[in-house]
C-alpha cells in the first residue's frame, strides 16, 4: 500500500557556525518533530536554543568529571535562555496546545471533576482533623 502523504525531505538545516554537538542537537530536535514545524523564520532562535543545550551538557558533563568543576553561573544562564526559547518554539508540550483546546479541556475537567451534589461529596475531609 502507498503512503499518500509524500515524505517530506526538506528539513530547516542547521548553521555551519554551529558547534559539532549543538548542531547534533538542532537535528534531534528538528527529526524528531513535523517536517513544517519550523521555518525559515526559526533559524536564530533554534541556533539558539541548540548552543544554549549544547553549552548546559558540556558543563553537567564536565561538573560530572571533575567533582563540582562547572561553573553555576553558567549553567544557570544556559536554563534561563533553553526556558525562555523553548515555549517560543513550541518545543514544550504545552505550548503546542492550541488555546482554544486547552480552554475547552480546562471547562470538560471542571465540570466532570465537580460532584453534582453534595450529598454525593461524601463527608468533609476537614472536619474530621478538629
Amino acid at each position: 500500500m502507498r503512503n499518500p502523504l509524500p515524505e517530506i525531505t526538506d528539513r530547516l538545516k542547521a548553521p555551519s557556525s554551529l558547534p559539532k554537538g549543538a548542531a547534533g542537537i538542532w537535528r534531534e530536535i528538528v527529526d524528531a518533530l513535523a517536517a513544517d514545524h519550523f521555518g525559515p523564520q526559526d533559524r536564530h532562535h533554534l541556533a539558539a536554543y541548540c548552543h544554549a543545550a549544547w553549552r548546559h551538557d558540556r558543563e553537567v558533563a564536565r561538573d560530572k568529571r571533575r567533582m563540582g568543576a562547572s561553573d553555576p553561573v553558567v549553567i544557570a544562564d544556559q536554563i534561563r535562555i533553553m526556558a525562555r526559547l523553548g515555549p517560543q518554539l513550541r518545543l514544550v508540550p504545552s505550548s503546542r496546545i492550541e488555546p482554544r483546546t486547552a480552554a475547552s479541556s480546562n471547562r470538560r475537567a471542571a465540570t466532570e471533576l465537580r460532584p453534582s451534589s453534595a450529598s454525593q461529596a461524601g463527608p468533609d475531609w476537614r472536619s474530621e482533623l478538629h
